[in-house]
């Protein structure tokens, strides 16, 4: 991580301030700052861009744990009601926190399932194999195939504290939704 430690070096590049690079695990920021810059100021201008990124890195997972709870408490709701094939809890999971998708916690192997014809009859026939292997899956039966979808069947293979609690999730992928979904399901 580049922080206000780095900062305090005297012998420091101007050129690599102009150009700061902040990294935390696999989340770069970047920032270019296109001012003159003050060798005294320098120092409270990156630890305040610093502490902005990690305040707002705290902020997403703060929504994400208050989706993730909120989601998976109408998932029970449904489950007692007996109305167990529906994609709202995911709806709301991203009402609370837009990139849920990205930091809810995924089984060991995610199979994703696309094509224009009989993603449901694949998909089908890839879990009951699984599970006659003997794996816990992850599967929404009813062809729940968008961004809902995903995250309701993900929503389904982990705990209340986002560890994962089934062995494969398999997916079925909207030539649509593909693009959004790929990235974060790795």
């Amino acid at each position: 991580i580049i922080g206000p430690l780095l900062i305090r070096n005297p012998n420091f590049s101007q050129k690599f301030i102009k150009n700061l690079i902040i990294s935390k695990k696999n989340d770069f920021k970047f920032r270019r700052f296109d001012f003159e810059i003050d060798k005294e100021a320098t120092k409270s201008y990156v630890e305040i861009y610093y502490n902005e990124v990690v305040k707002e890195n705290c902020m997403q997972k703060f929504k994400f744990f208050l989706g993730l709870w909120a989601a998976k408490f109408l998932m029970l709701i449904y489950k007692i009601r007996g109305i167990e094939k529906n994609d709202r809890p995911g709806l709301l999971a991203y009402r609370f926190c837009d990139n849920f998708i990205k930091y809810i916690s995924k089984p060991k192997l995610v199979i994703g399932v696309t094509g224009t014809n009989g993603k449901t009859t694949v998909s089908s026939l890839i879990t009951d194999i699984l599970r006659l292997d003997g794996k816990t899956v992850s599967y929404n039966d009813w062809g729940a195939n968008n961004l809902a979808g995903h995250t309701r069947c993900l929503l389904d293979a982990v705990t209340i504290f986002n560890k994962p609690r089934k062995d494969v999730a398999v997916i079925e992928i909207d030539e649509m939704t593909a693009p959004y979904t790929l990235p974060y399901i790795k």
